[in-house]
C-alpha cells in the first residue's frame, strides 16, 4: 500500500525525498543538478511517496501568483506502473483542495511529454505547444 506524507527540510525523511528527485531526474534523465534543486525548494511543500517505509516517489506543489504549481513528480524506476504516480497526484490534489479560493483551472504543471497521457487520465488538459525544460520536452497541463 501506498502512503503519501509531507516533509521539510528538517525531516531526516527528506534526504530520501532529495535521493529520489537525484536518482530519477539527475542520474537517469540527465537534469543539471542545479536545475532540479532550484530557488524554489524552500518555498514548496514537499511530498514522499512510501511503499510500506520504502520511499518510492516525490512530488512538490508551490503557490504561482494565484495558480498552484505541481511539480516534480518523480518515481523509482522498480515502482512505475504500480499507482504511485496517481496516488502522489491524487494527494496534492486533496491537500489543495483545502484552500477555499481554488478554481477549476488554477492547478496547472509543466509535464513531460511522454508522461501526458497519464495526467490526461487524471483529468489535466494539455495547454500550449511542446518546449523544452533541462533538455526534456514537455507540455503545459492545467486542471
Amino acid at each position: 500500500m501506498i502512503k503519501v506524507v509531507e516533509v521539510n527540510q528538517e525531516d531526516p525523511l527528506f534526504r530520501d525525498y532529495k535521493k529520489i528527485r537525484y536518482d530519477v531526474f539527475v542520474i537517469e534523465q540527465g537534469v543539471p543538478e542545479e536545475d532540479e534543486f532550484d530557488q524554489y525548494e524552500v518555498e514548496s511543500r514537499h511530498y514522499l511517496a512510501l511503499s510500506g517505509e520504502t520511499p518510492v516517489g516525490t512530488a512538490r506543489w508551490r503557490q504561482y501568483g494565484d495558480l498552484f504549481k505541481l511539480e516534480r513528480f518523480a518515481v523509482l524506476d522498480s515502482f512505475r506502473g504500480k499507482g504511485v504516480g496517481r496516488k502522489l497526484v491524487e494527494h496534492l490534489e486533496s491537500v489543495l483542495r483545502d484552500f477555499e479560493d481554488i478554481v477549476p483551472g488554477q492547478l496547472f504543471m509543466h509535464a513531460q511529454s511522454d508522461a501526458i497521457d497519464f495526467y490526461q487520465k487524471l483529468g489535466y488538459s494539455v495547454s500550449g505547444e511542446e518546449f523544452e525544460e533541462c533538455g526534456i520536452k514537455h507540455r503545459l497541463m492545467t486542471k
